[in-house]
């Protein structure tokens, strides 16, 4: 459970440090560069297969998939979290003047 503690928080460092610090205009280059950091700590730290839970839209999707299961882990499955909206709740009444 630690590790996978460790892996969570690494992949919110690793989004936010290839996404904001090396200002990449490039989504999947940048998802590339995601998926090789994860898949090299990933390995550091014993993790020989993983079950995988993307979430959002977007081309980086598949591209950090491929780079972290390029180094040696194995994907044992996808889960797709993406967050469906729902209407929200109900508007304000409209203003009479």
């Amino acid at each position: 459970m630690q590790n996978l503690e460790l892996l969570e928080r690494l992949c919110l460092a690793a989004g936010a440090r290839e996404l904001l610090c090396e200002h990449e205009p490039d989504i999947i280059l940048a998802g590339a560069k995601v998926g090789e950091f994860l898949g090299e700590k990933g390995a550091m730290i014993g993790l020989k297969e993983a079950s995988v839970i993307i979430r959002g839209v977007g081309a980086g999707r598949e591209s950090v998939l491929r780079a972290f299961s390029g180094k040696g882990i194995q994907i044992r499955s996808i889960l797709d979290a993406t967050p469906i909206p729902h209407n929200g709740p109900r508007p304000k009444k409209a203003r009479r003047v």
